[in-house]
């Protein structure tokens, strides 16, 4: 690889905040010494990494968006999901107040070149798996932002999923040195 290339792979990962994929058939950590707030047909723990939402046989953890330097228009939001149903489920779509759209895109090396491009069908959690959006390949990507997004703060967005329906979370907003070595990945 050249130069060039490395170098622009590196900006587009800083400034977009991207994301890796990984999928773990494991079941999310231990749910110990949670509170839990029940509305209707989703469910949100607090555990001590964190909040933890459930929406029928979804689980979604380890939530958070990258702060974003000041005249950004782009910013990155991350998580887990494991799906410990029966039947597959689908991440297709979201919204939120602080940009104009919320939209789950991939990045990854095709040949030599760094693509980054937009799931329109949305990213398929396999029963009994989790799929880990990440610096370095899937992700969330905020586009035309209100304002950025500033460490210590959070904003809430709406996750739809094509069988359990819609979830109202809250996406902590961290620096830069929380998803520092997330971003690693191998050719």
């Amino acid at each position: 690889m050249n130069m060039k290339f490395l170098i622009a792979a590196f900006a587009v990962i800083l400034a977009i905040g991207s994301v890796a994929v990984r999928v773990v058939l494991d079941t999310p950590s231990a749910f110990a010494e949670s509170q839990s707030v029940e509305n209707h047909d989703h469910e949100t723990k607090q555990t001590s990494d964190g909040a933890m939402f459930m929406l029928g046989d979804l689980v979604i953890e380890n939530v958070a968006a990258r702060e974003t330097v000041p005249g950004a228009k782009v910013g990155g939001g991350y998580l887990t999901i494991t799906n410990k149903g029966s039947e597959p489920d689908t991440f297709i779509s979201g919204q939120t107040d602080i940009a104009s759209e919320l939209q789950i895109h991939e990045m990854k090396m095709e040949g030599d070149v760094m693509k980054m491009r937009q799931l329109e069908q949305g990213i398929v959690i396999e029963p009994g798996a989790t799929v880990t959006l990440k610096p370095g390949g899937l992700h969330i990507m905020f586009m035309s932002l209100q304002a950025p997004l500033v460490r210590e703060t959070s904003f809430k967005a709406t996750l739809n999923f094509a069988k359990a329906g819609s979830i109202d979370i809250d996406f902590p907003v961290m620096d830069a040195q929380h998803f520092m070595g997330q971003h690693r990945h191998t050719h």
